[in-house]
């Protein structure tokens, strides 16, 4: 059942694609408002930054295979594997990406690119390509053949103490992602290539909260871009389509919830992965987000929460739905979420 939800998933995503393309080239989401930081603005109340550490770890680098693919542009490409200190969800329990490294001359800032776990490879992939074309950075590209979340293993919970303890699995992985990227940086420092004081992270839909994870614990982190993601996991899963549907659908109808009290269950086993909850410790100017007007994943609560924690910083609002607006990023949409990151890095980096 798993394989068949991510297929779904990865199906969906093309025919909302192939959709927008047939409705409107010029118009879908290509259309965008920008609402630019504006320092000294208003205050807004939001929950407090923990005081500890919500992801700790004893600090310390990875023990990394690195194995050299050969050259491109200037840089060393690398293969790079290590073991999760948790179970992550990928195959064996592992963390691999790709890292291009610049081959010589001083240290220059490095970009971590997360992947959509278990979906389209295409957006991380094309930032990667633009970021190492434009040769100022290294770049480590994460590779997430596997969704984080196991829809199998969730529906096949047939009491509500079940689905509580494989939900509660689901959540320590994040952690566990959020915990082995940290290492990955301790590795990365270690790197007479990078500028441990310039790392940027860059996370798209589900990533987003691996993104946001670092922005509330890892004090090494410059800048971070979110593309679609939101706070409120919660209200996330009790509005998204696709296999998180599918599977709300099933666990309604077994246990006699409404979509109010399947979201009420799901508040409490998120909190230790809520942005909401989590906080932010970058300053709002050294971050850029980018929503969907029309989302029909993220609801505009939770994208609006998202951006009052990370304190109002500039975001991007494209003109479609949660799918189509990654249109922005191909030449059908005007490559505008590409340009606009690029920008983002390459200012904020400098």
């Amino acid at each position: 059942m798993a394989a068949a939800a991510v297929l779904m998933r990865r199906l969906g995503v093309r025919l909302a694609l192939g959709l927008c393309a047939i409705q409107s080239v010029a118009g879908c989401a290509t259309g965008r408002i920008e609402q630019a930081y504006v320092p000294g603005g208003p205050v807004v109340a939001t929950p407090a930054r923990p005081m500890v550490d919500p992801f700790p770890y004893e600090r310390q680098p990875a023990r990394v295979t690195n194995h050299v693919e050969g050259m491109r542009d200037g840089y060393v490409v690398r293969l790079l594997r290590f073991q999760s200190l948790g179970d992550n969800g990928q195959p064996e329990n592992m963390v691999s990406l790709r890292y291009f490294e610049r081959a010589e001359g001083a240290r220059v800032p490095l970009v971590l690119i997360l992947p959509i776990w278990g979906g389209s490879a295409y957006p991380p992939a094309i930032v990667a390509r633009d970021l190492v074309a434009r040769g100022q950075v290294n770049v480590m590209r994460v590779l997430g053949e596997e969704t984080m979340m196991d829809w199998g293993v969730l529906s096949r919970a047939l009491d509500v103490e079940a689905f509580r303890s494989a939900f509660r699995q689901m959540v320590r992985r994040v952690e566990s992602s959020v915990v082995d990227l940290r290492r990955l940086l301790d590795w990365a420092e270690t790197r007479p290539a990078v500028d441990a004081r310039r790392i940027a992270v860059v996370g798209f839909s589900e990533s987003t909260l691996q993104a946001a994870g670092l922005m509330a614990s890892d004090p090494r982190l410059a800048a971070a871009v979110v593309v679609m993601g939101g706070a409120s996991p919660h209200e996330i899963l009790a509005t998204c389509y696709g296999p998180p549907g599918l599977l709300r659908e099933e666990v309604m109808a077994r246990f006699g919830w409404s979509r109010a009290q399947y979201s009420a269950f799901l508040a409490p086993l998120v909190r230790p992965i809520d942005p909401a909850y989590l906080g932010s410790r970058l300053g709002p100017d050294r971050v850029l987000l980018f929503h969907a007007e029309r989302d029909d994943c993220v609801p505009e609560s939770a994208r609006d929460l998202l951006w009052q924690t990370a304190g109002r910083p500039t975001r991007v609002i494209v003109r479609s739905t949660h799918a189509g607006s990654f249109l922005g990023m191909t030449f059908l949409g005007g490559n505008h979420i590409r340009h606009r990151i690029l920008q983002f890095l390459t200012e904020v980096l400098r």
